[in-house]
């Protein structure tokens, strides 16, 4: 794949700012569950970890879409400090989207999967507020024009639900959501507030 060498690569992790990401192949690649959990990070001697030891998920390496290696992070706790996050935890959250083609990982599509279903079940909201969430689902997981009023319709829709559920379906809305929409959804950009 060519690229302009000092092109820049979108990714959600705060510590990876700057040029290309590492190249396939270079020690970089990662392995984690169908949950998320890192298994592997970069080249270590546990290359061939198949089942996650944590719960016990099948691992991949690779985007299930485009068949791109999953690049591992420099962990910044263990580049600090010569520590190594235990097997299957990381001190650092696994990349929502691949690098590449921008396909949501498993573990992604698992937490939108639950927020669609959460969704669904919202006997507070009628029909066409919740399908008005539903959809706004896209337009905070990737930063879109559509951003800033999906999360304003997100606020609104969770506004109108018991405390305990609105910071539930909250947390899970944050958990999928790019940087932008996170710190909306979180009350840390100027005149947002949480609903």
């Amino acid at each position: 794949m060519n690229r302009d060498p000092h092109e820049t690569t979108r990714t959600d992790h705060p510590a990876h700012v700057g040029p290309e990401p590492p190249q396939a192949g270079s020690g970089e690649e990662a392995r984690f569950c169908l949950s998320g959990h890192l298994v592997r990070h970069r080249s270590d001697a546990d290359a061939d970890s198949r089942r996650c030891p944590v719960c016990a998920a099948r691992t991949i390496a690779v985007c299930p879409g485009c068949r791109e290696p999953i690049l591992g992070l420099a962990s910044v706790f263990g580049s600090l400090h010569g520590v190594e996050p235990p097997p299957g935890q990381s001190w650092l959250k696994p990349p929502q989207y691949c690098h590449c083609c921008g396909r949501p990982f498993p573990w992604t599509e698992r937490v939108m999967s639950a927020v669609r279903m959460a969704i669904r079940d919202l006997t507070a909201l009628d029909r066409a507020e919740r399908e008005q969430l539903r959809r706004s689902i896209e337009h905070i997981v990737h930063a879109t024009a559509q951003t800033r009023l999906a999360v304003v319709r997100i606020n609104a829709a969770l506004s109108r639900l018991g405390k305990e559920t609105a910071d539930s379906l909250r947390g899970l809305f944050i958990s999928i959501a790019s940087d932008e929409a996170k710190a909306m959804l979180e009350g840390k950009e100027s005149g947002q507030g949480r609903a």
